[in-house]
């Protein structure tokens, strides 16, 4: 995203320069919560002067929602739920209705004994 801002930015369009700046601050900062240590040892940190750019350029939102995972699943909604039991319920339910076959342990030529 940060890429993609400096393009816009160099073709004259602030308004998607900024929207890309943001994701990238955005996402740079989910990156470095979870893989800090990782992006440090692997050398693809983002570079201290393009976080002070982002800093200075890039609102921060507190209620950021990642364009780049919003085809993941991160976590359940209480919805996902409810709709996940009853299609297990749905797939269960023709099981009970199935004829129970039953036998004896014991052939029937076996007396029982009391």
């Amino acid at each position: 995203y940060l890429q993609t801002a400096r393009l816009h930015r160099e073709e004259g369009d602030p308004e998607w320069a900024r929207r890309d700046e943001t994701v990238a601050r955005h996402e740079d900062a989910i990156l470095s919560r979870h893989f800090g240590r990782t992006l440090e040892a692997s050398g693809r940190a983002l570079p201290a002067e393009a976080r002070e750019h982002l800093a200075r350029e890039a609102p921060f939102r507190e209620n950021y929602q990642s364009p780049v995972s919003r085809g993941l699943v991160t976590g359940l909604t209480p919805r996902t739920v409810l709709i996940a039991w009853l299609a297990g319920l749905a797939l269960l339910l023709p099981l009970t209705l199935l004829p129970v076959r039953r036998t004896s342990r014991l052939p029937p030529s076996t007396p029982r004994v009391d």
